[in-house]
């Protein structure tokens, strides 16, 4: 896993640059059309900005308290961190918080913080759930 936070800098040092993601987070905390994902009692709303072949580009909104599941990413992922705060084994993640995982690599289970979380995350390929 690689981590860094970019709050204000002007380059993410991976795919995505300050100048890509500043129209998504600004439309992040704007955002009205959430979806509900089923089976979250509202406690996990998506929105897709885009779909290309399996590639897949969202933003997650996580009720305080939220849990994630385990799950695999095949292909790796790409995060960005864009309110609130996201706990597992591997930390504590905060605002501006970016996280490059590995293709293979295995997320452990985690929570959002007390004010909940906004994410964006790029994924090259479908996550594999973890039972």
């Amino acid at each position: 896993m690689n981590r860094r936070n970019f709050l204000g800098q002007a380059s993410l040092s991976l795919p995505f640059t300050a100048a890509f993601l500043a129209p998504i987070i600004s439309s992040a905390q704007e955002c009205t059309d959430w979806i509900e994902v089923p089976g979250t009692a509202g406690r996990l709303l998506i929105k897709n900005l885009f779909s290309a072949g399996k590639a897949q580009c969202r933003l997650y909104k996580m009720a305080p308290g939220f849990q994630v599941a385990a799950h695999i990413h095949p292909a790796g992922e790409y995060t960005y961190l864009i309110d609130g705060t996201f706990e597992s084994e591997e930390g504590v993640f905060v605002k501006g918080d970016a996280v490059y995982k590995e293709p293979g690599s295995t997320h452990p289970m985690g929570e959002s913080g007390p004010a909940g979380a906004i994410v964006f995350v790029f994924t090259p390929e479908p996550i594999i759930k973890i039972l």
